[in-house]
């Protein structure tokens, strides 16, 4: 693992964390205040792990990373992203960014006029796509139907999910955001289906549920009271730790990863820098069954088959 830690023009930090040196390194640009600035460097480091497994699991030529700018994305200025492409082409192409959370296409527009190492497309609806075609997925393999949803954080990856969801026709979608405007405009498009909830209420009976806020969204407080049958989310991080998986699979809760399950938004950078095939998104739904029934066929929990897979990839990888 490769670390960077730069000071930009305004005082903010930047935190570089990359799987492997002298490699293709790909992963998003996070901007956002964190209470400690040591919260800003675990946050990194632990979204690089979960690129890393992204990267195997889709089977990219890349290996993961991912920079973290403790700051609000308001308080930036130009200088400091000239300091940071500058940053990028002094790492000679072996960092590759795109979009994530508090970054906008226009800032990384501004970025790709000062450095190539940068991805403006946007990856928002193949993000929401895959997510509701795990979704579709986990209903066929384990008979599960979607009749009710709660999707936590409609911005702008979850309000394309809760309206995909919409179009697959369950009979209720729960939405909560911390900003109301965003649950307010799902409810104009059909008030008989979107229910407005609290924002910190994750207990709901339903039969998924769909994290798309900033992670991690279950922890080791509020585990106990999940009560949907099926976690399936385009957040990164959703879980405290691993342990967590354990407990929600002995309480019989299946919870996708969240590495498979928001695949899409890297797979769309991939087809557009030409390194995966136009087909890739369709395949994430149908290598998860596959998945899925391994799973059951061997009585394990998804987590660890899925990042066993990962693991025999990269050591493949690395031995050839």
């Amino acid at each position: 693992m490769r670390y960077i830690c730069e000071s930009l023009p305004g005082g903010h930090t930047l935190h570089i964390c990359m799987e492997k040196s002298g490699e293709v390194c790909v992963g998003g640009t996070r901007v956002l205040k964190y209470p400690l600035p040591e919260d800003a460097f675990s946050d990194c480091e632990r979204l690089c792990e979960t690129m890393a497994y992204k990267c195997a699991w889709a089977r990219l030529p890349w290996y993961g990373a991912k920079a973290v700018i403790d700051a609000s994305p308001s308080d930036l200025t130009k200088a400091d992203w000239d300091a940071y492409a500058k940053i990028l082409n002094g790492l000679g192409g072996s960092f590759l960014t795109a979009t994530d959370v508090g970054t906008s296409i226009k800032d990384l527009e501004y970025l790709k006029t000062m450095t190539p190492y940068v991805s403006t497309i946007d990856t928002a609806h193949a993000t929401a796509y895959v997510v509701v075609e795990c979704i579709k997925a986990v209903a066929r393999s384990r008979n599960i139907p979607i009749n009710s949803a709660l999707v936590q954080g409609v911005g702008k990856v979850g309000s394309l999910v809760a309206e995909m969801l919409h179009k697959t026709s369950p009979s209720r979608i729960f939405v909560c955001d911390i900003d109301k405007s965003r649950c307010e405009n799902l409810r104009r498009l059909d008030p008989n289906v979107f229910h407005v909830i609290p924002p910190d209420e994750i207990a709901m009976e339903v039969d998924y549920f769909v994290p798309c806020s900033i992670g991690p969204v279950i922890t080791k407080d509020n585990v106990s009271d999940i009560k949907a049958l099926v976690i399936c989310g385009a957040a990164n991080n959703q879980l405290e730790n691993d342990e967590l998986a354990e407990l929600l699979n002995d309480r019989g809760i299946l919870y996708i990863p969240d590495f498979i399950a928001n695949s899409g938004g890297l797979l769309k950078v991939a087809i557009d820098e030409r390194v995966a095939s136009s087909d890739s998104l369709v395949s994430v739904s149908k290598k998860l069954e596959l998945l899925l029934l391994k799973s059951k066929s061997f009585d394990k929990f998804l987590l660890y088959l899925a990042k066993d897979q990962c693991r025999r990839r990269l050591l493949l990888v690395k031995n050839s």
